[in-house]
């Protein structure tokens, strides 16, 4: 975690800048307590910006189906499926 990280973490905020995508999800698994599941490759998508620690779920699903990745929620699983 670099320095950026740490001041949007204390800032409520969540720094992304250019992970892969597994980690994006490990991320969102921690943040809304969920389970993570694929049922294929994990896309290749990176990402850059800074999103607030509020944003709802449901907000960063569409976020990835408005980028092609289709996630679908099932309870507390988040199934990535093939694109």
């Amino acid at each position: 975690m670099d320095t950026e990280d740490v001041l949007a973490w204390k800032n409520g905020q969540i720094s992304f800048m250019n992970p892969d995508f597994s980690c994006v999800m490990r991320q969102i698994s921690r943040w809304y307590d969920v389970d993570i599941r694929y049922t294929g490759a994990v896309p290749k998508a990176r990402f850059f910006g800074i999103i607030s620690r509020g944003v709802y779920l449901s907000t960063l699903l569409e976020f990835f189906e408005h980028n092609n990745i289709h996630i679908r929620q099932d309870g507390r699983t988040l199934i990535v499926a093939p694109q």
